[in-house]
């Protein structure tokens, strides 16, 4: 399943033992043929990505059943690719590693840890597996189920399958991603299928068996993953039913960000973002009017209900008084449970926080600001906000921290900081100056309409 540069995927992630037994590869496919399979069908508007830095064994099955699967494959690298090829003695694995490459979406290095240098990892050492922790640390922050191909043996060991399973379980420590000591403990679910290494002398009796394992945290169960997973679905879901609706309106909402010339010149990844912004603002936008419109419709049948109550004291007995009564209060109810069950507020709110987020993402890039919002965005809010923030991360693969903004190598940092202040800081100041003239305007108008049933309600008592 192709995704296109809008859609939110559900990132899959895969951690595993390189040395695995001959005789389980078959087991093997075939489970991980039928997650991939039940993921697809239980959120069907959603497509999957596998994140796989290709190492040998547990790594390269998953993304060869993946790329069987129509997902699409995303690759970092721990390091250099020439210094990383060297982890594969034979000619027969390297053709292998180099052929799952071509067959990637995206591939990139990741950055050598703070004061490591090149001659530091072409010989296997600690730094060597610091690399290889970072890179589990990558998979393990930027996706949203992790896939372990474990023995289920815990291990300190620095880059090790239970190191990574940790960091998904627990939390990434500080050495390998931005965050405050207060900030709250960013962690998800694994899918352990108990894979026994070559080595291993005693096999376990539930070898080859599958489960879940959820963190040891505050209301981060099964219920509470899946709630995240199905907003992600329903965003994809809306942009499929909204596709004309976005076709015809994303223009004007990047228009609003950036002008046409500036547009035009920007790199691909900074296009990416504000197409991006752009799906979630229009769809903020038609979820705001929705519920805007049924708020004016509820407060409108509410006042013939509650006429047609006061008129029936007045005219006792006239059937048309009941019946205004019965319809108005129908469809009231029927007009409060369409928007109860169609989300509109919550959609109207979820999507402009992730518009405002992508927003930012975007014009930290131009600046040269190289780091996921997501590491500053939301930290403290925990719950319904979640997916927001699992949205802004998947959106940053392979264009996170690690990439380099394309945008300040053309032009000065003074030019790029006029575009910021005038089209962002500049934008932003103006249209809360206006937004504040136009709610009092509204509050007046208000209040004025306040008045005015108070009136009819008196008189209505009167009589």
């Amino acid at each position: 399943m192709k995704s296109d540069t809008t859609q939110l995927p559900l990132v899959i992630g895969i951690t595993g033992h390189r040395n695995l037994r001959a005789e389980d590869e078959g087991v093997l496919r075939r489970l991980l043929h039928e997650f991939f399979s039940d993921m697809q069908e239980e959120y069907s508007h959603t497509p999957l990505m596998l994140i796989s830095p290709l190492a040998e064994g547990a790594d390269r099955i998953t993304a060869q059943v993946a790329l069987e699967s129509g997902i699409e494959l995303i690759v970092p690298l721990p390091m250099p690719v020439r210094l990383y090829e060297r982890d594969f003695e034979s000619w027969e694995s390297l053709g292998e590693f180099r052929a799952l490459l071509k067959r990637a979406k995206h591939v990139f290095e990741l950055p050598l840890m703070a004061g490591t240098f090149e001659s530091d990892v072409e010989q296997y050492g600690s730094h060597r597996d610091e690399q290889y922790a970072l890179v589990g640390a990558y998979v393990a922050r930027h996706c949203q189920i992790l896939v372990a191909l474990w023995d289920g043996v815990p291990s300190k060991l620095v880059g090790s399958t239970a190191q990574v399973v940790e960091f998904k379980i627990h939390g990434i420590p500080s050495a390998y991603a931005h965050q405050s000591p207060l900030d709250i403990v960013e962690s998800g679910p694994v899918y352990h299928i108990l894979t026994p290494r070559n080595s291993t002398l005693t096999i376990p009796i539930y070898s080859l068996t599958t489960t879940w394992i959820y963190p040891e945290t505050d209301n981060q169960n099964e219920a509470e993953f899946q709630r995240i997973f199905r907003r992600i679905d329903g965003f994809n879901a809306d942009c499929a039913l909204h596709s004309t609706t976005l076709s015809a309106e994303k223009p004007k909402s990047k228009s609003y960000v950036l002008p046409p010339e500036i547009m035009d010149s920007m790199p691909e990844s900074l296009s990416m973002n504000l197409d991006r912004y752009a799906t979630a603002d229009v769809l903020a936008g038609l979820y705001q009017k929705r519920t805007l419109t049924i708020q004016m419709w509820l407060f409108v049948l509410v006042f013939i209900v509650v006429s047609a109550q006061v008129g029936s004291y007045i005219l006792t007995g006239n059937p048309w008084i009941l019946l205004t009564y019965i319809i108005g209060l129908s469809a009231a109810y029927t007009g409060y449970l369409w928007a109860h069950r169609g989300e509109f507020e919550i959609k109207y709110l979820d999507y402009r926080a992730l518009a405002e987020g992508m927003r930012i993402q975007l014009f930290w890039q131009i600046a040269g600001i190289n780091h996921n919002i997501a590491e500053h965005y939301m930290r403290k809010q925990k719950g319904d906000l979640d997916w927001i923030r699992d949205a802004v991360i998947t959106w940053s693969i392979p264009l996170g921290e690690y990439s380099h903004g394309d945008f300040q190598n053309k032009d000065s940092l003074a030019t790029r900081m006029q575009l910021i202040g005038k089209h962002w800081i500049d934008d932003q100041c103006t249209y809360f100056i206006k937004s504040a003239h136009r709610d009092s305007n509204k509050l007046k108008i208000l209040k004025l309409w306040g008045n005015f049933f108070f009136f009819c309600r008196t008189c209505f008592s009167y009589y």
